[in-house]
Formats: C-alpha cells, sequence, structure tokens
C-alpha cells in the first residue's frame, strides 16, 4: 500500500494529547538526535490538552502530527515569536518514529508546514537547528529550501561523552510575496 493513502497529516486537536505523549514516551530516548529526554518533559495529558489549545489560538503556530492506524508516527511542531518584532519568525521541530525511517512521514509533515507558511500572512521565516550528524534531516530541509545559516559548536553534550554542534538553518519569503526564497540571498 502507498504510505501516502494510509498516513494522514493533520493538526493536532486536544482529543490527541494522550496519543502524542504515547508517541513520545516510545521515541524520545529511543532516537539519538533528540535534545531532550523524556525524563526532562512535562509528560501530562492536561498539559498537553492546554498546548495544543495555544497552538490553536496563535495565528503563527501550528501542531502537525502524521496519524496512521489510530497511532501517532510523526510530529511537526512549530512557534511563532511572541513579540511584534518577532512574531513573523517560528521556529520548529520534527520527528518520525523509528520504525517509519525512510517511507516519507518527514516529507509529507514538511510540505504541510510549508504550505501552511505560505499561506499564512504573518509568517515570513522559518527556523530549525538540527545536529550536524543528522545527514537524513538535512538533506530533508535543504529539499525544501531551507539553508544552512549558522553552527552553534558543541551546543549538545550527551551522558555517553558524544558532543554535536547544531546546525541552523532558515527560509525566507520574499518581501510582498508568499513564495520561499534561500535565506542567504
Amino acid at each position: 500500500m502507498d504510505k501516502a493513502k494510509s498516513v494522514n497529516i493533520r493538526e493536532a486537536q486536544e482529543s490527541d494529547a494522550k496519543a502524542i505523549i504515547q508517541y513520545i514516551r516510545e521515541n524520545q530516548d529511543r532516537y539519538m538526535y533528540m535534545i531532550s529526554k523524556t525524563d526532562e518533559m512535562k509528560l501530562d495529558v492536561a498539559y498537553e490538552k492546554q498546548m495544543i489549545k495555544l497552538h490553536g489560538q496563535r495565528e503563527n503556530c501550528v501542531f502537525f502530527i502524521a496519524v496512521e492506524r489510530n497511532q501517532v508516527i510523526g510530529m511537526l511542531n512549530f512557534v511563532g515569536g511572541n513579540r511584534s518584532r518577532d512574531m513573523h519568525d517560528g521556529e520548529f521541530g520534527l520527528s518520525v518514529h523509528k520504525d517509519h525511517f525512510g517511507q516519507g512521514i518527514g516529507s509529507m509533515l514538511m510540505d504541510h508546514l510549508m504550505r501552511w507558511g505560505q499561506n499564512n500572512k504573518v509568517i515570513k521565516r522559518m527556523t530549525l537547528f538540527v545536529m550536524h550528524s543528522n545527514k537524513g534531516a538535512i538533506n530533508l530541509y535543504k529539499r525544501f529550501g531551507f539553508s544552512i545559516e549558522g553552527v552553534r559548536r558543541k551546543a549538545v553534550r550527551f551522558e555517553d561523552g558524544r558532543i554535536q554542534d547544531l546546525i541552523m538553518m532558515g527560509i525566507l519569503k520574499k518581501e510582498g510575496s508568499d513564495e520561499w526564497i534561500d535565506a542567504m540571498q
């Protein structure tokens, strides 16, 4: 079966809170590119519902989930700035369940984000941080037009001694347009 036909990408709803927490519990510590550990996160259904509700109330925020057979298999959380001078810019994080790597879920989530951003009158810029060794993710973001803007050297330190740089990537909207352009232009 074609993966695109069996996966539904949609905005998270408060009723998804329990499934989102289950996804985080199953995946957060299994995936070597995650900065936060499960025990550092607030995994409470009421709290998660509130976060989902807040995303729905702000014009410059969105929370997409990838769902297959009633299970969350991927997430993309975009949060825009809180102040008048930075509300046009936002940062996002994307994750896909390890059992679904290489199946196009990340591309599907990115496609939804890019279309949402293109139609959003507030958003003019998107930013992300990705570990330097996560070549698959870096290539995914480049395919969607993001460019490398900088490096935060030795930004992540793991308990086992590994140290990772964080790559900052971004994309801009062309002034007066809804067209995305290379952030380095």
